[in-house]
Formats: C-alpha cells, structure tokens, sequence
C-alpha cells in the first residue's frame, strides 16, 4: 500500500453495508476537526458540500450514486490517498436486504428470494464507490497505488488499529453502528455463499485479497 501523507487530504470511501458508520464514529476520533462527512441529504436528493480539503483532512462517506454526480473524481479529482473497509460480498448483500427490511423497504419478499435476483445482477453495484475498476485485470495494482489502508468488517477493530498506527494515534474502541437485526435464518447459507463467489469473482479476489492484507501486512 501508498505511504500516507499528511499534509494532503485523505478519502474514506463508504462502501455500503461493510461498517463505513462505525469508521466513521473512529476516524471522527482520530481527525477531530478535520473529519468531514460526505453523504447526500436526508431527502435523498441534496448533493453533498464540498469541503475544502485542507491539510490532515479526511473526508469519509458514499462516493457514488445512480442518479447524481457525487463521485470522488466529481469532487476531488486529484486526491491520491484513499481508505476503505470491505465485507465479504455475500454478507454484505444480506445485511443489505435487512437493513431495508427494517426500514420498511424490504426489496424481496425473502432473504432468498433476494439473493437470486441479486444473482442475477451483473456486478454488485456497491464497488462502483470506489476510485478504480475493481472488474480490470489490474485491480489490486490500482489498490496498491491508491490505498494507505484498508480493512475488513470482519476484523473492523484489528484492521482499526492497524490504521491508527499508521496514522501515529492511538485508536478509540469502536461500536456496531446502523445494523440491522436479522429476523429470519436464511437457508443453505453456505450455498448461497458458494454461489456468490461464483457469480462475482472480481467482487471476491478483492475482499479476498485485502482480508489477507489485514492478516499478514503485504
């Protein structure tokens, strides 16, 4: 991974349903002042400020949208340094489905029959947050070049400490932040996982890769 430098700004990508908001509770700690959100408003519509950038600045949240230009090229477009925490595919889509359930916007009757429409996706959209293509050949160069840090949620406080250690501070406990509880067991789950690493390899040899980075420091 990039050596961070601080005396430019750093982005935090957001990528959703992996932990960004108990990241952020952390990276709020660590940046005092110089943390900023970037999201859309409540409404679902206002474009986030742009902040200014400023030295030891760094800027955390969702970097796409379908329909608005919120980008981190649309808003920085010569940030180098870059942080993100990743899930593993098939959890994330779960915890996806019963977050909006919670809500009230279930996009599925079930959780199964969620997963097979989502099998039948393309690519999962949630990726798209990031700076580069993770579908090229050279994805984990470009994450190389690109990242001071990443993590896994799986292992959100070691991968945590390893962060503020970079940074030089110490590093702040952090919470279980805008989950979802889970309300009714999935069957064959880890078939549907097989499944899944079928259908998204790209999605895999990247949350594959960086859980391995978080383990053994490449």
């Amino acid at each position: 991974m990039r050596q961070y430098d601080d005396s430019k700004l750093m982005i935090s990508v957001h990528v959703p349903k992996c932990g960004g908001t108990s990241l952020a509770e952390g990276l709020s700690t660590l940046f005092g002042h110089g943390f900023h959100e970037h999201y859309l408003g409540e409404d679902g519509r206002t474009l986030p400020q742009r902040s200014a950038g400023k030295r030891g600045t760094c800027i955390h949240g969702h970097f796409y949208h379908h329909y608005y230009p919120i980008s981190v090229r649309d808003y920085y477009p010569d940030c180098g340094q870059f942080i993100t925490v990743l899930r593993d595919p098939f959890e994330m889509i779960l915890s996806s489905y019963f977050f909006q359930r919670a809500l009230g916007d279930a996009p599925a009757d079930t959780p199964e029959d969620y997963l097979r429409q989502v099998l039948n996706w393309d690519c999962l959209f949630h990726y798209r947050n990031l700076p580069f293509d993770i579908w090229r050949d050279d994805a984990l160069q470009q994450l190389h070049e690109m990242f001071v840090w990443v993590g896994v949620t799986e292992k959100l406080q070691t991968s945590f400490l390893r962060l503020a250690c970079l940074l030089g501070k110490p590093a702040p406990i952090l919470g279980r932040k805008n989950t979802a509880e889970r309300t009714v067991a999935v069957s064959n789950q880890s078939t549907w996982q097989k499944l899944f690493r079928l259908k998204f390899p790209e999605e895999y040899r990247l949350y594959d890769y960086c859980g391995e980075w978080v383990g053994g420091g490449m």
